[in-house]
């Protein structure tokens, strides 16, 4: 427990520090939940911000009177160092921090091409009446010169419906969209490319390249958070695994007291050692004292 608190502390005090490291355990305890307790107040904050469209009052403008905005706000900093050090800790580059941004407003890109492509389409029945009856209700009345006035209009307008009813009028709407012809669109797109072949290539390739980039981009992502840490020590601190030196023993403050391993003998070496001693000192005895006074 004083670990999994521990990850929340650095997760606060370390906010500003980007030149760190952070284990992929660390970063799971902390952001799965940070974001469960933004969503969690979204609710609140949504029927707050209806509530106040209902009693046709502007709502506060404010981000840090919803709480789901503050604590977003709050937590940008901290999440964003977090997963900064989180690439340092998997030997990747804190560049790679901005695929969530790349995920989110392509992500957004795609979605409104999508739906810019449902609403432009044969949309026939009641579905279209009912919905042009509620654009012009809402944006052409007396007060169109207000937009809050029309946001209010809207706002009545899909409450006297009711959700249910509008669930429906959207399921209409989809039921009523042609479904793709796949082989009548490849066979359009290998016609335009006998046709003008640069062109349609290039459209095909930015195509391709708006669908896949927010899936892409969070993959990429996903991958890098739970890339296993480097167990070896980097640029931005000191890994798991320890390195062991050669010779380990009592540090000395004697410069030359290494060398001293130089120089160890074994039980038998010293034993030899004195035996050979003996030898030279009774050979210079006897060449030298004897000799003398034997000649004298």
């Amino acid at each position: 427990m004083k670990k999994f608190l521990s990850f929340f502390e650095n997760f606060a005090f370390k906010a500003m520090k980007f030149d760190d490291r952070a284990s992929p355990l660390e970063y799971w305890c902390v952001m799965p939940v940070i974001w469960l307790l933004i969503l969690v107040m979204v609710p609140g904050d949504a029927h707050a911000f209806w509530g106040f469209l209902l009693a046709r009052e502007v709502p506060p403008l404010n981000p840090f009177y919803y709480e789901s905005l503050m604590l977003f706000i709050i937590t940008f900093i901290p999440r964003l160092s977090l997963t900064v050090r989180r690439l340092h800790d998997s030997g990747k580059s804190g560049k790679w921090a901005k695929l969530p941004f790349v995920a989110v407003s392509s992500g957004l890109v795609l979605i409104l091409g999508l739906g810019s492509a449902i609403l432009t389409s044969n949309v026939g029945g009641d579905a279209g009446a009912m919905a042009a009856v509620g654009m012009g209700m809402a944006f052409g009345g007396v007060d169109s010169d207000s937009i809050w006035n029309s946001i209010f209009a809207v706002a009545a307008i899909l409450n006297a419906i009711g959700w249910d009813a509008i669930w429906a009028l959207f399921a209409e709407m989809q039921a009523n969209v042609p479904a793709p012809d796949v082989a009548g669109g490849i066979s359009n797109i290998a016609k335009e490319m006998q046709k003008e072949p640069a062109l349609t290539s290039t459209m095909l390739l930015v195509m391709v390249v708006m669908i896949a980039t927010p899936f892409v981009a969070i993959m990429l992502h996903f991958f890098f958070m739970i890339s296993p840490s480097e167990l070896d020590e980097n640029s931005f601190g000191a890994g798991k695994r320890k390195h062991k030196t050669l010779v380990e023993g009592p540090k000395s403050a004697n410069p030359f007291a290494g060398y001293k391993y130089l120089y160890e003998r074994s039980p038998e070496q010293e034993a030899q050692l004195r035996i050979n001693q003996k030898e030279e000192i009774r050979s210079l005895y006897q060449t030298r004292v004897l000799a003398k006074s034997g000649s004298s």
